[in-house]
């Protein structure tokens, strides 16, 4: 339903252009064009309102992971995460990232790095 209490007209399974399931509903436009309420919900002055939501499973668990990142039990486990990949950063950029003269002079501290990484790789994971 919209702003002014119009129903939508249709609602069609689509997906976005990673391949994501998403729903687009629309509604008509015989009901927007004239309606006062119209730029309350539409960008365009002679379109109708039209929405792209996720189906219900995926908005839910959305929600849910968006709920836990603002807890401090998150904040804790992410400044970790966040620490480690500020040091590879630095790590990276500070030798030149790519560039292939470096590599092998670096390639024995990216073992360690791995090392460290899958150590610490519970305590990463959100």
């Amino acid at each position: 339903m919209c702003p002014a209490g119009q129903r939508s007209r249709t609602w069609r399974p689509t997906h976005d252009r990673y391949g994501t399931k998403l729903i687009s509903i629309k509604f008509a436009t015989s009901a927007c064009r004239p309606c006062p309420h119209r730029l309350d919900c539409a960008r365009s002055h002679a379109a109708r309102r039209m929405l792209t939501i996720r189906p219900e499973a995926q908005f839910r668990a959305l929600q849910q992971a968006q709920e836990q990142q603002t807890t401090d039990a998150y904040a804790t486990v992410y400044s970790k995460r966040a620490g480690v990949e500020g040091t590879l950063s630095a790590v990276h950029f500070g030798v030149g990232g790519n560039n292939a003269c470096f590599l092998d002079s670096v390639n024995a501290q990216g073992d360690k790095i791995c090392g460290f990484l899958e150590a610490l790789g519970p305590a990463l994971r959100c």
